[in-house]
């Protein structure tokens, strides 16, 4: 019987996969026993289908963006900045000098 499946494999090779081929030849080679000591489960991957899944990130850093340089902002910028900052050194010296007052008396 072993010779019979070893030609019609031969000859056929699409006739079975060979991971059943294998479990013919064990089958044959152990007298073909009853009750079958190893059965293919056709179950087995639905049952541990995918059913869900977790991100968990990139697998490949990402390349970070070039950042553009500031361009050099205008005059008109830079005096109107710098009013603000001298009319804000201005009010923090006038708060000093009220706290200095209350600190003498």
């Amino acid at each position: 019987m072993i010779e019979e499946f070893e030609q019609a494999w031969a000859s056929d090779p699409m006739l079975q996969p060979e991971a059943e081929r294998e479990h013919t030849r064990r089958m044959l080679a152990a007298g073909w026993p009853r009750p079958m000591p190893e059965r293919s489960c056709h179950t087995c991957p639905h049952a541990r289908a995918i059913v869900a899944y977790q991100h968990v990130g990139w697998l490949i850093p990402r390349k970070e963006e070039p950042k553009p340089e500031n361009p050099p902002l205008a005059r008109a910028v830079l005096e109107r900045r710098l009013r603000w900052a001298e009319t804000e050194a201005e009010w923090l010296r006038v708060q000093r000098a009220g706290h200095e007052e209350r600190r003498d008396v």
